[in-house]
């Protein structure tokens, strides 16, 4: 098959889980023998260097006329519908991939199946209290998900929201997990674990679970003597700030805030973390969960949204009320203190993460459903 991903984050560009899981699948497709490009607006190039996937970066432009009052996101839209077109008349592409967030479809191209992956539209985050409204971005996302009736759900969760929210069913669809590269991450060879280090890995924002998290070490870190809590990721200055002033001064000198860091050093850090921690109160599927599982390390997810989906509590981790920084705290501390515990979990959610969440897993379920929609009738 010829395969385009349309997608605006391809690491090493600035990126969410929307581009760490476009690299991971445009991987492992076409090292199943497929032609795979990957398509998205793009200031720079960055440096991509992906054996078997072509990139092919459009750059903003100036627009002319009545073009130069549109807005950037329907600058996007449009730029990226003549680059697929361009590119479709040069070779016959099969199947474009959109991702729902941004709403970045524009019109179909005769003879070429579309599908998208509900990663996570902005107006869904909205509906939870964790946006500000946005109407233009939302109803582009909206008249993607309507138009585009070919869905891969990352949980089934989102999958039933999204047509609770919209009213409609698409006329095909699946739930494929997000992958995780598990050769990156695994557990360490010698299973030896500090015991010292509790993990947060994401956004630092309340939607990620960060200012609860660091309310709960105010309850689980004085009854854990030498226990450290390290977040690392993306954050405005504004929340950082918020969550050092959360922070009991007595402990300060235990907690680290950091900058996001790259995968393969978050592989190091979760194989020597005791217990990784992100109480979200939105996942649509929570790929560090996934990462953490793989890691060999228990988790402490969320009840809300898709961690009751993602992360089987008891088994692999513990889930707990984001919105409670009380139950947080109870989880991480009775992980910390029952070292057979975070053993028997880390085991099993390593063998979860192989069963469910392989990139060559994912790789052959899209591929399926690809070859549904192909067969089905226009």
């Amino acid at each position: 098959m010829n395969i385009v991903f349309v997608c605006n984050e391809l690491p090493p560009a600035p990126t969410g889980g929307i581009g760490t899981a476009v690299l991971a699948l445009s991987r492992g497709l076409a090292r199943k023998g497929h032609n795979v490009s990957v398509v998205g607006v793009y200031d720079r190039a960055y440096g991509w260097d992906e054996q078997g996937v072509r990139v092919i970066p459009v750059r903003p432009q100036a627009f002319r006329g009545a073009g130069r009052l549109l807005q950037p996101l329907l600058q996007q839209r449009i730029m990226i519908h003549v680059a697929l077109r361009r590119l479709h008349s040069q070779t016959p592409v099969d199947v474009v991939e959109w991702p729902d967030y941004q709403g970045l479809f524009f019109r179909r191209i005769r003879g070429i199946r579309d599908v998208v992956r509900t990663h996570g539209a902005r107006f869904l985050h909205r509906r939870y209290g964790l946006a500000t409204a946005n109407p233009l971005q939302e109803a582009l996302e909206v008249n993607t998900l309507r138009r585009v009736q070919n869905w891969i759900g990352v949980s089934a969760w989102v999958v039933s929201e999204l047509a609770q929210v919209l009213g409609v069913r698409p006329t095909l669809h699946t739930v494929i997990s997000n992958p995780v590269d598990l050769e990156t991450f695994k557990p360490a060879s010698d299973q030896s674990r500090s015991a010292q280090l509790v993990l947060f890995a994401g956004r630092i924002t309340r939607e990620k679970g960060a200012h609860a998290l660091v309310k709960a070490a105010n309850d689980f870190l004085p009854g854990a003597p030498g226990v450290r809590l390290l977040l690392v990721g993306l954050g405005a200055p504004h929340e950082v700030a918020r969550l050092c002033d959360v922070v009991d001064p007595k402990l300060r000198t235990r907690v680290t805030i950091a900058h996001a860091v790259p995968q393969g050093y978050l592989a190091y850090l979760l194989r020597d973390a005791s217990v990784f921690a992100m109480p979200s109160m939105f996942e649509t599927f929570g790929t560090a969960w996934a990462e953490a599982m793989a890691s060999g390390v228990p988790v402490v997810g969320s009840r809300l949204t898709s961690g009751p989906e993602t992360v089987p509590d008891g088994r692999a981790g513990l889930l707990a009320d984001p919105h409670d920084p009380g139950d947080i705290a109870c989880a991480v501390s009775r992980l910390l203190a029952d070292p057979a515990l975070r053993d028997r979990m880390g085991r099993a959610g390593r063998a979860h993460a192989e069963e469910r969440f392989g990139a060559a897993k994912v790789v052959a379920s899209t591929i399926e459903f690809y070859e549904r929609c192909l067969a089905a009738s226009p």
